[in-house]
């Protein structure tokens, strides 16, 4: 749903019967941590749920490239949820063991 109609996303779990706390999650993805998103929710105003699922969904969309996680932090994305992330990717990151 990155880049997508995060609305429609949630319709479509909703009629898929996913539970309406999570399609509420899956509309607020649309949402950026400095207010720049669809209906202007910034920071805390996003629930935590769905500003891990923006994260998740970035790390996806550019790989385990910390730098760019890093880079959208504050911006696009909770820079919390993106050092959470980061800390996390270096702990199962390929040569660790």
């Amino acid at each position: 749903i990155y880049g997508g109609d995060h609305a429609a996303a949630a319709q479509l779990a909703r009629g898929a019967g996913v539970p309406d706390v999570a399609c509420e999650w899956i509309a607020a993805t649309g949402e950026r941590f400095d207010g720049e998103g669809p209906r202007g929710l910034a920071g805390e105003q996003i629930s935590l749920e769905a500003r891990i699922i923006r994260a998740a969904c970035a790390c996806e969309r550019v790989g385990a490239d910390a730098s760019a996680l890093s880079a959208a932090a504050g911006l696009e994305l909770d820079p919390r949820v993106v050092a959470a992330l980061g800390s996390m990717l270096r702990r199962i990151a390929p040569g660790d063991s």
